[in-house]
């Protein structure tokens, strides 16, 4: 069998360049350049994914490790609004197809005019930054409490993530962990639902 050569045309690489070149392509990616915001979300996952663990149980016999959660405070009490119930809920949606959303309440319009969103996101701007201590006290009326924002009242967290002017008026939320709880929780949330916790 006759060896392989090059094409006249192309030039042969040494062995100490293919292996610099090989050492570029194994190369782990580079570490991507986070801002300011970003190195402190970073950070607060981090610390906050460390206290939920009490600490990694190894099996000595090659099977897998068990790992061992904290059990955190549970939920303190809070006043919620109050839920409507089944027989008034088949009443005021009898015949209407688009019943989608709760029932509507005078004091929490389900949509903020131009005017009403410019005042909330004002009326935020004093103490809305990164890591404040905030409570959510109020949601959007719920289809079933069960499910969405409604079930987060009275939950406390730290304001997590500033929304882009589209959305200016909601925030992200990290959320304490409660009881039993092992993965993080990260609610969306109106500013209006939100007030803040003094540090």
């Amino acid at each position: 069998m006759k060896p392989i050569r090059p094409a006249d045309n192309v030039d042969p690489i040494t062995p100490e360049e293919f292996e610099e070149l090989m050492a570029v392509v194994r190369a782990p990616p580079a570490e991507p350049v986070l801002s300011e915001a970003g190195r402190w979300r970073k950070e607060y996952r981090e610390a906050q994914f460390r206290s939920r663990i009490v600490c990694v149980q190894h099996d000595l016999f090659g099977g897998a490790s068990v790992t061992h959660y904290r059990r955190h405070d549970p939920q303190a009490s809070f006043e919620r609004p109050p839920i409507e119930d089944i027989d008034a809920k088949l009443k005021r949606i009898a015949g209407n197809r688009a019943a989608t959303f709760g029932p509507e309440r005078a004091d929490r319009p389900a949509f903020l005019s131009p005017e009403e969103r410019e005042t909330v996101i004002r009326g935020a701007a004093n103490w809305l930054h990164l890591g404040q201590r905030v409570r959510i006290v109020d949601g959007p009326s719920p289809v079933d409490p069960a499910f969405g924002g409604y079930g987060f009242i009275g939950r406390e967290g730290v304001v997590y993530r500033l929304c882009s002017p589209v959305f200016a008026e909601r925030v992200y939320i990290f959320l304490d962990p409660v009881g039993a709880e092992r993965a993080e929780k990260i609610a969306f949330v109106e500013l209006r639902d939100v007030e803040p916790i003094a540090q």
